[in-house]
Order: C-alpha cells, then sequence, then structure tokens
C-alpha cells in the first residue's frame, strides 16, 4: 500500500494533501483512493488520518477522541507486540516498559522492597509510519520502531520494613507519567509498588514504605502493625503484610508489584507480586 501521493510540479515530486474530481460540474474533495492490487482493493491516499485504513497484528484499539487540549485525535493504544501499517501523518508517541516485580523477603533481615515503575518515554510532533512495535512484558523494554521506552525513570516502589524501622515510600517519578500530559488520561502509569511489612521476633510489627507514583513520593509504614505499604498512585501493586502476606501484582500499566510480609518468629519469608505489562500509545491529530 502506498504511504503517499505525489505530483510532479516543475519537476519536482510534491506531496499531494487533497484531491477533488468533478462531478456535475462541482468539485467534490476525495477523501480515499483505492487502486487494485491481484484483485484487492488497496487504500493509496487518504485525506485525513480519520479516513485512513490502519492495521494491526498485536492486540489494540482505534478510536476517534476529544482530549483534554480540545483538539480530535485518532487514538491508537497497542498492548501486545506486533506490526503497524498505517499512512504517514504527523503524530505524537508516549510509552513504557513493563513494571519491576515486587522481592522477596529476607529472613532474619527485612521484608521484600516494592518493585519499581517502569521507566516511560515520549516524542512529540514525529512521523507515525509503519513500524514494528514492541510492547513489554513486566521488566521489559518497549519500541515504536527505535523510539525506546527506555528514557525517563518511573516511580520507584517503597522499601520492605527492617527490624525495628518501618520501610521508607518509594520516590516520585521523574516528571508526570499522564500520558501526553492530557487530561483525557485519568490513570497515571508507571506507579511503584508497595514495600512489604514484617513481625520481628518480639512479635512486633512494622510496616513497608508505600509506593511512588507520577504525583508524589510514597509514605513511610506503619510502626506498630507490620502492614504492607500501599502501591502508587495508580496501579502499584500493594506490599505483604500481616494482613495479605504476599505482595500484590501491579494492575496498571508500567506498574510494579508489593513486595513480600517476613514473619520472623516462624522464619516465614513471602514472595512479592509481578509487575504490569507495558503499553504504546500513538496519537495522530486530525487536523493536519
Amino acid at each position: 500500500m502506498a504511504k503517499k501521493t505525489y505530483i510532479g510540479v516543475a519537476d519536482k515530486a510534491e506531496k499531494v494533501k487533497k484531491i477533488y474530481i468533478g462531478v456535475d460540474g462541482v468539485a467534490r474533495k476525495v477523501k480515499a483512493a483505492y487502486i487494485g492490487v491481484n484483485g484487492v482493493a488497496k487504500k493509496v491516499f487518504s485525506a485525513s488520518p480519520a479516513d485512513m485504513t490502519v492495521n494491526y497484528t498485536g492486540n489494540y484499539t482505534d478510536e476517534i477522541v476529544t482530549m483534554g487540549n480540545g483538539l480530535q485525535y485518532r487514538l491508537l493504544t497497542l498492548t501486545s507486540s506486533g506490526v503497524l501499517t498505517l499512512e504517514s501523518f504527523l503524530g505524537d508517541v508516549w510509552l513504557c516498559g513493563g513494571g519491576f516485580n515486587g522481592q522477596k523477603s529476607l529472613e532474619g533481615k527485612h521484608a521484600g522492597n516494592g518493585g519499581n515503575g517502569a521507566n516511560f518515554n515520549q516524542v512529540n510532533n514525529t512521523i507515525i509510519s509503519s513500524r514494528n512495535v514492541t510492547v513489554a512484558a513486566r521488566e521489559g523494554i518497549s519500541y515504536f520502531g527505535d523510539i525506546s521506552s527506555d528514557s525517563i525513570a518511573g516511580a520507584k516502589g517503597g522499601t520492605g520494613a527492617y527490624i525495628s524501622r518501618a520501610g521508607y515510600g518509594g520516590s516520585a517519578a521523574a516528571q508526570s507519567t499522564q500520558p501526553f500530559n492530557d487530561t483525557y488520561f485519568t490513570k497515571y502509569p508507571c506507579a511503584g509498588g508497595g514495600g512489604g511489612g514484617m513481625i520481628d521476633f518480639n512479635q512486633r510489627g512494622y510496616g513497608g514504605g508505600s509506593g511512588g507514583s507520577s504525583i508524589g513520593n510514597g509514605e513511610t509504614g506503619d510502626l506498630f502493625y507490620g502492614y504492607g505499604g500501599a502501591g502508587g498512585v495508580t496501579g502499584g501493586g500493594k506490599g505483604g503484610g500481616v494482613d495479605n502476606l504476599t505482595g500484590k501484582k501491579g494492575s496498571y500499566y508500567g506498574a510494579g508489584a508489593g513486595g513480600g510480609a517476613l514473619n520472623n518468629i516462624t522464619d516465614t519469608e513471602y514472595n512479592g507480586g509481578k509487575g504490569y505489562q507495558g503499553v504504546v500509545f500513538v496519537r495522530i491529530p486530525l487536523n493536519q
């Protein structure tokens, strides 16, 4: 399928943005043009991103949305790896890797640390064209062609509790993880998981630190009960503690998982949870 249409003007190839045809003496705008290839109609021209055909071999959604800036976009949400085929337009890409697993607790020392949120990246006003796409599983890196997610640090997981010391909260992401910094997106990828809580040899509990997020640092854990730290906003896994023992898995793109609890009275270490996969968002403004 052709990606661009050109016409010769003064011995130069000029890209065609609009095509018209005369119908009953009136110029009518052509929204799409096709050519027969091996008995199949293939699109060779679209007047707008709204009209173009998008094919993707992985899992995805394809929507026309109005974002918080008041503009309309063709929004592609790519949630598994594949090959993207579409015509070339200017647009933006936001992508993150997979969140990190929570750690298992270590007998006699400390509960498990929460997993970090994945790194992320945003590239604006780039050519959106047919690409190979990698959507990371947990702890992996996502790619849109040669654009990598491994650029800006996501939020950190909270630390697990130590003997006689609660866990510390994880630090916030290096900058906002809201895709495209647009209020259309109400969730924040790349949150950190909560640290695990513990019960020491004296039957005293110490809580895990909560995970960091896009909107702030996590908090220090409790000094009495041994609960796991809360996961960062949004999707960070809760740390294991006296109530849930094993760390919870991440539940939104790029989120880290909770660390495992520790019970020194019974010499029992618990596992952390699993980080959540990455994602690739592509938005193409309809007004090119």
